[in-house]
């Protein structure tokens, strides 16, 4: 997995990442969780109903899929939506349940590790 983090700016697998997800890739990496960034379903961004997940935690027996929230691109409505594209998406396949990390958990490397080991319950 390749994780770069320049001055202002993070990498994931070779995409851009925001601070949180940069933190949360850390925090998977440190727990060994072998993970999939910005992981598309169903056509992605390219097809009508597509989805692009944040993360796809590849646990043992079902991949987890995980959504980390910002409170800037998530405001309400957008939660709907992507409320929406999870149930979407664990209808047309087989994952383990679904888990949302909000930003407000996120702010620290110590606290996103934190947060991710609870909710991925390792």
């Amino acid at each position: 997995m390749l994780l770069s983090s320049p001055a202002s700016k993070h990498s994931i697998q070779g995409s851009d990442a925001t601070d949180i997800e940069w933190r949360v890739a850390l925090a998977l990496t440190k727990l060994k969780i072998p993970f999939m960034f910005q992981y598309a379903l169903m056509g992605g961004r390219s097809t009508r109903g597509g989805i692009v997940l944040d993360f796809l935690a590849l646990t043992d027996p079902l991949s987890t899929p995980i959504d980390v929230r910002g409170s800037y691109w998530h405001q309400p409505q957008q939660r709907v939506d992507d409320d929406l594209a999870l149930a979407i998406m664990m209808s047309r396949g087989s994952f383990a349940e679904p888990v949302v990390l909000y930003d407000g958990e996120l702010q620290t490397i110590e606290q996103a590790f934190a947060t991710v080991k609870r909710e991925l319950r390792v």
